[in-house]
């Protein structure tokens, strides 16, 4: 009895602390920034800057904005279902996910429309390319970001803050295999 006794506590033990280690690394880095958790850690996701911008006019005086990011793959590989945080963003920050257009040496997103009246940007990343993303505050501000199952290819995560938009917003890239 005394054995089965030990051998109960021994494994209630390691549970507990397997349970504590997985919370503390779950936790949000406090430093500003976009993070992945990655195998049981937290990496920093590589900012993504649009080496150009296409303007494709549909309507008359109405078109879509495509942001075009140099290099045919990210750097960052996850996996399908990994989660994101952000810390030290702006209250009314929103983010946005879309799934890029894999040219030979470039990724592409169709990111906003335009009307040449204000000059300005409507960020709406295309139905065809947008994909869903949870996301909340915690009560220390900082932001979870979920989205579950992402197939395999190459990503861009935006950070919109504010409405008015005359250029494209930051944004984040990364991929799965």
């Amino acid at each position: 009895m005394r054995s089965v006794l030990w051998w109960f506590a021994a494994f209630c033990t390691v549970a507990v602390s397997s349970y504590a280690q997985s919370q503390t690394q779950a936790i949000c880095p406090s430093r500003p920034g976009v993070y992945a958790l990655k195998d049981s850690r937290w990496i920093e996701l590589p900012t993504a800057r649009a080496e150009k911008e296409k303007r494709r006019t549909g309507l008359p005086f109405h078109g879509v904005v495509i942001a075009v990011y140099s290099a045919q793959s990210s750097t960052l590989s996850l996996e399908s279902n990994a989660p994101f945080c952000a810390s030290g963003v702006s209250v009314g920050s929103t983010f946005f996910l879309g799934r890029a257009n894999e040219k030979k040496n470039s990724r592409e997103v169709k990111v906003a429309t335009y009307s040449a009246f204000i000059n300005a940007y409507s960020f709406d990343i295309d139905k065809n390319q947008s994909v869903a993303i949870d996301q909340k505050r915690d009560e220390n501000g900082t932001f979870v970001l979920q989205s579950h199952k992402l197939a395999s290819g190459q990503y861009i995560l935006f950070m919109q803050q504010g409405t008015s938009l005359s250029s494209i917003p930051a944004a984040f890239d990364f991929y799965i295999p």
